[in-house]
């Protein structure tokens, strides 16, 4: 492991955050157990089939977009050689925490930021050839296809993470910290505001009427003003397009759920209370080992039963059910 830190406040001078994306997941979980799948159209679907969750490039190119409805797709022409998978997060948890161990041998710290994504911290002077090494092993050791973006401070690593995976000549790595000032400043420029990391739709729509309608705009705007205009993390962000981390490095840096749901088709009709009752006590087993996984302290589950989205008479039945506190 390379020299290793305590979880920093913040990257030091000499160190660059990194942002590691697996080009999707889901799709690309799959074509490790199934080699067939790689360079044909795949998309995965959400709990009970419903819709698309992850598509590969192929399938982006067919016009198939995220939460399309599988029934809408299956029988259209266009879509024949389309391979829809159904959902298997047990798996797509379980590589993604593989991945987050190669991490940590080649990062000072690695922290999760979702099941495809990790920031990490590297030495400055070695931050593009360790993010190469990354690239490879994870390709050798996990078959996962990844893109590496790398910059001063957490925002502009996610920018240099956008240019990883949309322009080739980087090779999925690219390292915003090598280039000028002026070629930061025209990629800035011409980066509308709401694609900038932590910039949802509504203050993006506001944050135009005021003015500031890329992320060159954000960077050059007064960080009292934003602050005025919004609130902190906002002006953060704009300090951080100037190449000044200040937004915090937190050892668990998203807070546990609030709320977890866990739905299962059953596979066939169920006939009677018993089986109803097999089906949730089934369910009920990846659902514990997957709250033990996130450390989280549970106060009520709910559990719930309900006939098919195409019986013509529907039916629901659900019932809560309290811990009380040792």
């Amino acid at each position: 492991m390379r020299d290793s830190i305590d979880t920093p406040a913040l990257p030091r001078p000499d160190q660059l955050v990194g942002l590691v994306d697996v080009r999707s997941m889901y799709v690309s979980c799959e074509r490790i157990f199934d080699p067939s799948l790689r360079g044909r159209p795949v998309i995965v679907l959400s709990n009970n089939d419903g819709c698309a969750v992850a598509r590969s490039d192929e399938a982006k190119a067919l016009g198939i977009k995220t939460g399309d409805p599988w029934f809408q797709l299956k029988d259209r022409p266009d879509m024949r050689d389309v391979i829809a998978k159904s959902s298997n997060y047990e798996l797509y948890a379980d590589i993604s925490q593989r991945m987050m161990e190669i991490l940590e041998t080649h990062a000072a710290w690695t922290s999760p930021y979702s099941i495809d994504e990790a920031f990490i911290v590297l030495p400055r002077q070695e931050a593009s050839a360790v993010g190469r090494e990354i690239q490879r092993d994870l390709a050798q050791y996990l078959g996962l296809p990844t893109t590496v973006g790398l910059g001063p401070t957490k925002t502009l690593a996610k920018i240099g993470s956008t240019g990883a995976k949309d322009h080739g000549p980087f090779r999925g790595v690219c390292n915003v910290d090598e280039w000028s000032e002026d070629q930061l400043d025209a990629v800035l420029d011409r980066l509308p505001i709401e694609e900038v990391w932590g910039v949802g739709r509504r203050l993006s729509q506001r944050l135009t009427s005021a003015g500031i309608a890329t992320a060159g705009d954000l960077k050059r705007a007064d960080p009292a003003w934003l602050r005025r205009f919004h609130a902190l993390p906002l002006a953060q962000t704009g300090i951080e397009l100037q190449g000044t981390p200040v937004i915090d490095f937190d050892e668990q840096p998203a807070s546990s759920p609030q709320t977890m749901v866990f739905s299962r088709l059953m596979g066939q009709r169920a006939r009677g209370a018993d089986q109803v009752a097999a089906a949730l006590t089934a369910a009920a087993h990846p659902l514990s080992r997957r709250l033990r996984a996130k450390a989280v302290k549970v106060g009520m589950i709910t559990a719930g039963v309900a006939t098919g989205h195409h019986d013509e008479v529907h039916h629901r039945a659900m019932r809560p059910f309290a811990f009380r506190s040792a």
